[in-house]
């Protein structure tokens, strides 16, 4: 079956999840120590013996009450009251850092907790990194920067709009995802001029999401951040959920909407380019030559000129060189017949897989196929040597697929599956010579007009920014 693709301009583990509340909760908040500071007509205070917090907007009370953070899986834990309070920088600007120390003494692992205030807009980001103080190794599943407790923003209409962006993070690039993770949600409650909006900005290690629902007494959600496979964490080492982007002090949808998208656009990414692709036509993975030749044949009446060679098409898996299914073994020549037949030709590539390695940053998987960890500087040069290669061949643009390494091969790499797509992206993106870099698509759209719409607007305010946007895919 032939497939065209549109890029979206419409383009230890050891126990239950440890929750960071205690005792603390009955106190009077004079009796503890807290920072609080305010936006407009809202206040947060923040504990800094268990890092919870309160959120109350002027006019409807106390919204949110004991919000909290979880880690997924540590043993127990003491909580401290070391506090501090810091000037900090971020891609987003200067402002104030608000850190709570939570130490988990019999597992070996503390955790940090924090808020950064933006000293010019009306924003936070929520911080929260696990380092390993003990002696034994210890894995993380998922932290939770942010959770609301059932209950939360009951004052809260009972038309409230709820608004999603189903998007999830590639690299620096969000790609449509209507089927699972949502890169920000939002609430927005015209009659009482109240929007609240949550969303992880991602940093191409974790999988991370935002979810809101309504329950019986308000709602309930949060954001969190899963590593898949988990991270070992070594004596020393840390590991740092994606920060938490919040932002419930504008009395305007449409300016919360547009500071999201800006917050997001003002992170390091490649600039966009003219040559990106408005869509193109491929086939399934592991199809045959013939298979991509038809689907070029079938879409161009349609104007579709850009044809993507599709995973399947090395000899063998990481060599470098075609003969699968039927294509040439020089794969020049898959593009030069491409251009011949009035194509512009892509390539799909793993920049994990090579035909060399060293027993220092390389395994091999029980099939025998090479992997590289492109988290070791030497790997990361042969990659980028592979892959200029590979930009040798007269491709004018490139698909990162998220890579086929099995889970017991990054696991000895400390790499999770998100990670290893994100620097793929990376190492192709310093031998593509310019020519376009693009994740793989996630979501499919095809006809059905509902997730056009969700599509659309999800990347519009991206886009205002100039803020590259991955693939969506059409199933006809």
């Amino acid at each position: 079956m032939n497939y065209r693709y549109m890029v979206a301009a419409l383009c230890l583990i050891v126990a239950a999840p440890i929750a960071f509340s205690a005792d603390y909760d009955d106190l009077p908040w004079e009796l503890r120590p807290y920072y609080e500071f305010t936006m407009g007509e809202s206040a947060v205070r923040y504990a800094g013996d268990n890092a919870e917090w309160h959120l109350t907007y002027n006019g409807m009370g106390e919204l949110i009450r004991k919000a909290r953070m979880e880690v997924e899986h540590l043993m127990s834990f003491e909580p401290s009251n070391q506090a501090l309070r810091k000037r900090a920088k971020s891609a987003q600007g200067d402002g104030v850092m608000y850190k709570v120390s939570l130490p988990i003494t019999e597992a070996g692992l503390r955790v940090d907790h924090a808020f950064f205030v933006n000293n010019n807009r009306a924003f936070y980001l929520i911080h929260a990194t696990v380092t390993n103080v003990g002696k034994e190794p210890v894995a993380v599943k998922r932290i939770s920067p942010m959770i609301l407790p059932s209950g939360s923003l009951a004052a809260l209409s009972a038309n409230v709009d709820y608004r999603e962006r189903p998007l999830s993070g590639r690299g620096v690039w969000p790609v449509y995802d209507g089927e699972a993770e949502s890169l920000s949600v939002g609430l927005h409650d015209d009659a009482k001029s109240f929007h609240f909006m949550i969303g992880p900005v991602p940093k191409g290690r974790a999988a991370s999401q935002a979810k809101l629902y309504r329950d019986d007494s308000g709602w309930t959600g949060g954001v969190h951040s899963e590593f898949n496979p988990p991270i070992i964490l070594g004596p020393g080492e840390s590991v740092e959920a994606d920060p938490v982007w919040t932002c419930f002090a504008v009395p305007s949808a449409d300016d919360v909407e547009v500071l999201f998208a800006w917050s997001h656009a003002e992170r390091p990414r490649p600039e966009l380019t003219t040559d990106v692709p408005p869509a193109w036509a491929t086939a399934e993975a592991f199809a045959s030559w013939s298979d991509v030749l038809e689907a070029q044949r079938a879409w161009s009446t349609a104007g579709v000129t850009h044809v993507l060679v599709p995973h399947g098409w090395e000899s063998n898996p990481g060599s470098l060189e075609g003969g699968g299914s039927g294509f040439p073994k020089n794969m020049a020549t898959a593009a030069k017949t491409i251009r011949q037949n009035g194509g512009v030709p892509g390539l799909t590539i793993d920049p994990m897989s090579s035909p060399t390695g060293n027993e220092t940053w390389s395994a091999r998987s029980a099939d025998g196929q090479l992997w590289i960890n492109l988290r070791h500087p030497d790997a990361l040069a042969v990659a980028i040597a592979n892959m200029r290669q590979v930009a040798g061949w007269g491709y004018q643009f490139y698909v990162v697929q998220d890579s086929l390494a099995p889970d017991d091969v990054l696991k000895q790499f400390k790499m999770t599956r998100r990670e290893a797509q994100a620097l793929g992206m990376t190492v192709m993106e310093a031998a593509a010579q310019g020519k376009p870099v693009l994740p793989a698509p996630i979501g499919s759209i095809g006809n059905d007009l509902g997730k056009w719409t969700l599509a659309t607007s999800a990347a519009k305010r991206m886009n205002d920014f100039q803020m590259p946007i991955g693939p969506v895919r059409l199933d006809p």
